[in-house]
């Protein structure tokens, strides 16, 4: 009965990692995509942004 029980573990455990990895790719794409809408609806500002950030590498 012991083997039984371990056998089912182990599936159990594979089954939890792939719903975590699926959830944690998911939330990455979906964060990927917020920010591309975001950055296309802000790119004046972001560009602005980064250029003073470089301006500001180079004065230094």
């Amino acid at each position: 009965m012991g083997e039984v029980e371990e056998s089912r573990e182990i599936p159990l455990q594979n089954v939890i990692k792939v719903k975590f990895l699926y959830i944690f790719f998911n939330s990455l794409f979906q964060i990927r995509v917020n920010f591309t809408i975001y950055a296309s609806r802000n790119k004046k500002v972001i560009t602005n942004y980064y250029s003073c950030y470089k301006i500001n590498k180079i004065r230094r």
